[in-house]
């Protein structure tokens, strides 16, 4: 299928959050949303690497680094944080 805006041809379609002329609208809401979820988990959960196993940094692979994702699951514990 072919995709249009304004009469003008989109290359890529669907893009996460746009870009140029079609960039989303609710771009920032999204990006403090999810700011605020981790600033909400941090204040209410304690949360540690199960048996304080820390994954190993993103391998380098050529020029780029990988996108940060670790190479194996990450086991971790969270609780209720105790005020």
């Amino acid at each position: 299928p072919v995709f249009e805006k304004n009469g003008s041809r989109l290359l890529r379609p669907v893009d996460a959050f746009g870009g140029g002329a079609s960039l989303c609208p609710g771009r920032k809401f999204a990006r403090a949303q999810l700011k605020a979820i981790v600033a909400n988990m941090l204040l209410r959960y304690e949360m540690r690497f199960k048996e304080e196993k820390v994954p190993p940094p993103p391998s380098v692979k050529g020029y780029f680094v990988s996108r940060g994702m670790p190479e194996n699951d990450v086991e971790f514990e969270v609780r209720n944080r105790v005020i």
